[in-house]
């Protein structure tokens, strides 16, 4: 698992990195308030796009890695889920472009979203078999090519595509949000193309009636439990930029979201991990080894810990330096990245019962989990925000997410029989040393 975690976690880190870089240079050509501007339409694509995949990105994982090979099964698992969303995809972009002046008006007070929730409505469909496209991948365990399609072909075109549309054709707002959607447009075209020449089998049947119905009904049991956790992991994510953008300036979004970005570093050793534990974790499971369950479950939280401890101490010691890169205002976010650091750390190396969940038929018990923390998450921002500002978001968001975390390994150790943690000490060696 660690050469393939950190292959993963290499091109994930990568893939930040322009990340990074996509979000220095629209500071510098645009400004703060522009960069909080962009992340508000983000998350209206971001959170749209979850609600029109119903949980397929997630079962869609799971139906392929327990298919083990199985070239019929993966193909129809693969355009079934396609055939299930495209349609959403396509009449959720539809509803956003024409309520835009509501979003912005209405909820965030400002009229220069109407344009950049416009633009970005256009990419729902894209962004949606972009995800179908990478869990596929990740089923198959083809974890490189997943991770340089989703997160480094993307951005990589974004950084172009920012600059040359800035400097080429329009410079303005939405002209960030414009390179967003050409370049994930782009890779999602891209990404299919390949997954349709390499890995469906040229044998398929095709759809049938009858057979098409119980096996979309089949897809949607499996991920509406799924669907209702992503929305609420979702909501939970971005409760802090709606949040802020209702209560504070752009600017204040654009300072948060930039702490919040790196401190996603620590998050980013998590997803990593994740790529390679969550389809063991599918197997092991439906071949009743719990042993190895168990074992897969601790290795994870053990490569979490050891490898985010100095990312975490790098980020408490020296984070007032590392936003000071992005100007001067930005110094003013130094408070806020250490909570969320703390915040990240905490929910990364707990957090491995709730993935178990999701892939070994409790997605119900982890639906209810995270809708507890969204609670949590949503009372906590309301009253914070308005208290200390985008601090007091810091810390809800830090708090709401340790808590899940925490609750998660509480039921984890009952339907499981296990801690599904790796505890950096031990503590039955200290508990004997002590009574002697």
């Amino acid at each position: 698992m660690e050469k393939s975690a950190l292959l993963s976690f290499s091109l994930k880190l990568f893939g930040i990195a322009i990340s990074y870089v996509f979000n220095f240079v629209m500071v510098r050509l645009y400004g703060g308030e522009v960069l909080g501007i962009y992340t508000i339409s983000l998350m209206v694509m971001q959170m749209t796009t979850i609600l029109v995949l119903v949980g397929t990105q997630t079962s869609t994982v799971r139906f392929v890695a327990a298919a083990a090979g199985d070239k019929a099964e993966i193909t129809s698992t693969y355009l079934h889920s396609l055939l299930l969303v495209l349609p959403l995809a396509v009449l959720a972009g539809i509803v956003v472009r024409c309520l835009s002046p509501v979003i912005a008006l209405e909820v965030f007070h400002d009229e220069t979203l109407i344009e950049t929730i416009q633009t970005i409505s256009l990419v729902i469909p894209f962004s949606t078999i972009l995800y179908i496209n990478a869990a596929f991948l990740r089923g198959l365990k083809r974890i490189k090519l997943a991770v340089t399609l989703e997160e480094l072909v993307t951005r990589v075109l974004n950084v172009l595509g920012l600059v040359g549309i800035t400097y080429l054709l329009i410079r303005g707002p939405s002209t960030p949000v414009l390179a967003l959607v050409l370049s994930t447009a782009v890779t999602a075209v891209l990404s299919t193309m390949v997954i349709w020449n390499k890995y469906l089998a040229a044998d398929w049947p095709g759809f049938n009636l009858r057979t098409t119905f119980l096996r979309m009904r089949e897809i949607i049991r499996i991920s509406f439990p799924m669907f209702l956790t992503g929305v609420m992991a979702i909501a939970m994510s971005f409760t802090d930029v709606i949040m802020l953008g209702m209560f504070m300036t752009t600017l204040d979004v654009g300072i948060y979201r930039i702490a919040f970005k790196i401190a996603f570093l620590l998050y980013l050793i998590l997803a990593s991990v994740n790529f390679i534990s969550m389809p063991r974790y599918s197997e092991t499971y439906h071949q009743n080894d719990l042993v190895g369950l168990k074992k897969v479950a601790k290795h994870a939280s053990k490569l979490i810990f050891w490898s985010s401890l100095p990312l975490l101490l790098i980020i408490l010691l020296f984070g007032d330096l590392v936003l000071g890169i992005f100007g001067p205002e930005f110094e003013a976010g130094a408070g806020v990245l250490r909570v969320l650091a703390l915040g990240f750390f905490l929910n990364s190396w707990s957090s491995q019962p709730g993935y178990i969940m999701n892939m070994a038929d409790h997605q119900k018990t982890s639906r209810n989990i995270t809708f507890m923390a969204l609670i949590l998450n949503i009372v906590l921002n309301y009253f914070f925000i308005q208290s200390w500002g985008i601090l007091g978001a810091a810390w809800a968001t830090a708090v709401s997410k340790a808590s899940a975390s925490f609750l998660a390994l509480g039921v984890g150790r009952r339907i499981f029989g296990f801690w599904a943690v790796h505890f950096p000490i031990n503590f039955s060696i200290v508990s004997r040393k002590a009574k002697i």
